[in-house]
């Protein structure tokens, strides 16, 4: 037999089977092997055999019994199990969770079967640690060590436990939170022998929560008490679901009772639609939200107003859209802006009333001006003319005493004159009606020329007169009147302040660097002390002002002289001392060269002194002179009479036009007040008539305010000069005007 089975079982086996055999002769009965058979179809299987051998009745062994088991199914699960195992070990040693096995022994202990590589990681200590002896409840945070007993308990039992969460204390000392699920493994009689699970650190998400918590517990504070009214309201039904303290103050309801109240119902009906709209477009996703002032009713029917933002909640758990508003009380700003309001209206109102005042009053003022430049131009026009005609010998020689009587009368009126042009300069500027004339003039030509006007007061007190110039000083950008206005002023002012015998200089230097040119006046006079320096440039101020002051003056022509500097983009100033004279200096914008195509203005010097007139009883043309005044018209006829020209007179504009038509005059000089017909009228009939739409039409009238050129030059003449008129400058504009007309 042993040779048959030799046919079924490898050599290892059969050496096995033998010694057996032998083992069974030596007096053992029992025997088991696990081995590996092949098939009479060339398979192999896994077997399990037994024996045991059976005494006879002659106690021999004689007999055994075999038995045998195919055991390759089993071994092929217990091989799969291996191998699953294997991999669930693998997969579980990549996880950031740890996974255990632990086996219950008989005296209560237990022993560690196999722990996951992420064990070490969270805790920090090897599986192999003592801590782990008797499992996890060694390094459990004590506060947490109830929580492991108590499902350990519960597992005893037999009771089914979820996940529990409990803090560990890992080997570095730091605590860490675990989420560990386990449960016991019962064999078939009921006992528990293992113990496994699985456990995730979740200490960042207890963190979180924990930070979480915190700030919900901060925005709850904040939410409660916040200083503006906060409300959670259902964007369709219109219903407030959340609302703070301070929301509820500010429409005076108890907070029990805002939950759920229709917001718009407690809308002001006036604001409804705004809102209605606003929440449209944001509902539509037009706006992100919006902002408005609007009221709230109270429960008395009253109104607060509110400033109010609203926001969309895109993720807020209820069933319908909702929206986060804001709420300030502005009822006290509102009242604020309607009291500001009210006032500012009022202050308009007041503003425009004082307006209308104050320009009636500028308006009386310049008639008040206008009138009184009238009123004393008319007198002075006629004791400038008469001096100047019996000056010029047009009434026959005149006596040295009475030549100097007669200048005596023309300076003086020549001085009232002054001062009335200098008022009316103020007027002007103040109005803001002054214009400057701005061309390129020669400076020299207008430096000249004023020294003329203080000339003959400077020889009388015997003071040296000094001029000095720049080379480069040649033109500068300016109002030959306006300049030489300020250069007699100063002047003017020097010499008055010098005493006899003394030294008044104009000095004039260029600075190309910061682009200027100065005009500086010194003199040798009084002086001006520190004290006194303030009142300069002040209209109607004087420095000495006491009645028994040596000098005289109304202290207008220094305030011109600033204006007219300034005006000029310049500015003045000065350096004195008392008992060691004076020195004012004015700077104005200056170009070194001038622009291309610019051409200087002669600005020939306008003087004062008295030249002889020569008579010339050649005829020169026919003139026609309308004025109402005798002493103007005898004036100017006479001078011009003496000149050579025909005059004809009209007393009023009728008899202006009547005269026109009769003498056909090559000039009209007309005056603008007269009885019957105005000057402005008898113009546009003039005018109106083509025998006369190219006669040239001089105005000599007392109106000397602002404006009143233009209004003349509108209405249809050609020049302007205001009374009292100067009669070799009027005389120099016809002999302009017959040149004209002679070269046409």
């Amino acid at each position: 037999m042993l040779g048959n089975v030799a046919e079924y079982i490898k050599d290892e086996p059969i050496k096995q089977f033998q010694n057996e055999l032998v083992k069974v002769a030596e007096g053992e009965t029992n025997f088991g092997w696990q081995g590996i058979i092949t098939t009479l179809d060339g398979a192999t299987r896994n077997i399990e055999l037994n024996w045991r051998a059976v005494p006879d009745p002659a106690e021999s062994l004689s007999r055994v019994i075999v038995s045998m088991l195919d055991t390759t199914e089993r071994q092929r699960a217990l091989e799969a199990l291996k191998q699953s195992e294997q991999r669930y070990r693998a997969v579980s040693n990549l996880a950031s969770d740890y996974a255990y096995s632990f086996r219950l022994e008989l005296d209560g202990t237990y022993t560690r079967e196999w722990t996951t590589e992420a064990f070490t990681k969270i805790t920090g200590y090897a599986p192999t640690d003592p801590e782990f002896k008797n499992g996890m409840g060694s390094i459990v945070h004590p506060d947490d060590r109830h929580i492991l007993e108590e499902r350990n308990r519960r597992n005893d039992t037999g009771e089914k436990v979820g996940a529990v969460e409990y803090r560990i204390i890992r080997k570095d000392g730091e605590i860490r939170w675990l989420n560990n699920i386990g449960g016991s493994v019962r064999d078939e009689s009921g006992r528990v022998t293992h113990f496994i699970g699985a456990a995730q650190d979740i200490t960042e998400r207890k963190q979180a929560e924990e930070a979480l918590r915190a700030s919900e517990e901060r925005f709850k504070t904040m939410f409660v008490q916040a200083p503006m009214g906060i409300a959670l309201t259902d964007s369709i039904t219109g219903g407030i679901h959340e609302s703070n303290p301070r929301f509820a103050e500010i429409i005076q309801r108890p907070i029990e009772e805002v939950m759920n109240i229709d917001w718009m119902k407690i809308t002001h009906p006036d604001d409804v639609q705004v809102d209605l709209k606003n929440m449209g477009l944001m509902l539509a996703g037009n706006i992100d939200g919006y902002r408005m002032e609007k009221r709230f009713l109270r429960p008395d029917n009253s109104a607060v107003w509110v400033n109010m933002i609203i926001a969309p909640l895109k993720f807020s758990g209820y069933a319908h859209p909702q929206h986060l508003c804001l709420v300030e009380d502005i009822s006290e700003r509102r009242k604020a802006e309607e009291l500001i309001h009210q006032y500012t209206s009022e202050l308009e109102m007041r503003v425009e009333e004082r307006t209308i005042e104050l320009v009636r009053a500028n308006r009386a003022k310049d008639e008040f001006l206008a009138n009184m430049s009238h009123e004393l131009r008319t007198p002075l026009n006629s004791i400038i003319g008469f001096s100047e005609t019996l000056l010029e010998g047009v009434r026959g020689p005149l006596n040295q005493r009475q030549e100097q009587a007669l200048d005596m009368i023309r300076a003086s009126g020549e001085h009232l004159l002054g001062l009335i042009n200098d008022i009316l300069d103020v007027s002007k500027i103040e109005s803001g009606k002054f214009e400057l004339q701005m061309k390129n003039i020669q400076v020299n030509e207008a430096c000249e020329a004023s020294l003329v006007f203080v000339k003959h007061l400077a020889g009388k007190k015997s003071i040296t007169l000094e001029y000095e110039v720049a080379p480069s000083a040649s033109t500068i950008f300016a109002d030959l009147k306006r300049l030489k206005q300020i250069l007699v002023n100063l002047l003017n002012n020097a010499v008055k302040f010098t005493p006899e015998r003394g030294t008044v200089k104009l000095k004039v230097e260029t600075d190309a660097r910061e682009g200027l040119m100065r005009f500086s006046v010194t003199d040798t006079g009084i002086g001006i002390a520190p004290k006194d320096m303030q009142k300069l440039f002040k209209p109607f101020v004087q420095v000495d002002s006491s009645l028994s002051r040596q000098y005289e003056g109304t202290g207008l022509g220094l305030m011109l002289v600033k204006k007219l500097v300034e005006m000029h983009g310049g500015n003045i100033t000065v350096q004195s001392e008392a008992g060691a004279g004076s020195c004012f200096t004015f700077s104005l914008p200056w170009k070194q060269n001038m622009e291309e195509g610019e051409t200087p203005d002669s600005g020939g010097a306008e003087s004062r002194l008295i030249e002889s007139v020569i008579a010339e009883p050649v005829f020169r043309g026919k003139i026609l002179l309308a004025d109402d005044n005798e002493s103007n018209v005898m004036i100017v006829e006479d001078y011009l009479g003496h000149c050579g020209y025909q005059v004809f007179t009209a007393r009023d504009g009728e008899e202006a036009l009547a005269k026109a038509v009769e003498t056909l005059p090559d000039i009209i000089l007309m005056d603008l007040q007269m009885p019957q017909v105005n000057g402005f009228e008898a113009v546009r009939r003039l005018r109106a008539d083509p025998k006369f739409d190219s006669v040239p039409i001089i105005a000599l009238t007392t109106f000397a305010m602002p404006g009143d050129r233009e209004r003349c030059l509108a209405a249809g003449m050609n020049e302007y000069l205001s009374k009292p008129v100067r009669l070799k400058v009027l005389k120099q504009m016809i002999e302009k005007f017959m040149e004209q007309s002679a070269n046409r």
